[in-house]
């Protein structure tokens, strides 16, 4: 997506990464760099891991499932006339547990130290367990898109207020 200069890409990383290190993210980012000279910045990572949300609360802070980049294509590329082409807009959207999601998702959460990161290799969900990421997925798009997203510029607006404002507020 990246060579082809998609203006806005959203990513969903799934990947088991309870500590959030966010090893998969950094690695495609290296490899974007590395391959195309596109660096791509984030200004805040404010998705926390289950260990960080009582310290979170106690500081009265809020933590996000999702984080806002920029793709600077302006960095590489420009027309005939110099000029330089638009950056891009990345959404980086990671599954987590704060203890605001509907109540079965935070008994689950609970029950099961792993979730949302359980590991990947074994493939039979549970029914609770498949609902739960279900659920948990839902709850992320539901309060990113905030019931008004028109068109995807829109959706994209929606999510730099929502985190804007649950900045301001930490």
């Amino acid at each position: 997506m990246v060579l082809r200069r998609c203006h806005y890409i959203v990513v969903s990383d799934a990947s088991e990464d309870p500590e959030y290190s966010f090893s998969d993210l950094g690695e495609a980012l290296r490899k974007i760099r590395i391959d195309f000279g596109i660096s791509i910045e984030f200004d805040r990572m404010n998705i926390y891991p289950r260990s960080q949300i009582d310290a979170l609360k106690t500081a009265g802070k809020k933590g996000h499932s999702c984080a806002v980049g920029r793709i600077r294509y302006s960095a590489v590329d420009a027309d005939l006339n110099g000029q330089r082409a638009p950056d891009g807009i990345i959404i980086y959207i990671k599954p987590a547990c704060y203890g605001d999601e509907p109540r079965d998702i935070c008994a689950y959460f609970k029950r099961n130290e792993g979730f949302p990161h359980e590991s990947t290799s074994n493939q039979f969900f549970s029914e609770s367990q498949f609902e739960s990421y279900r659920v948990l997925g839902l709850y992320t798009m539901q309060n990113l898109c905030n019931y008004s997203v028109k068109d995807f510029p829109d959706f994209i607006e929606e999510i730099q207020k929502h985190l804007t404002v649950d900045s301001q507020s930490s």
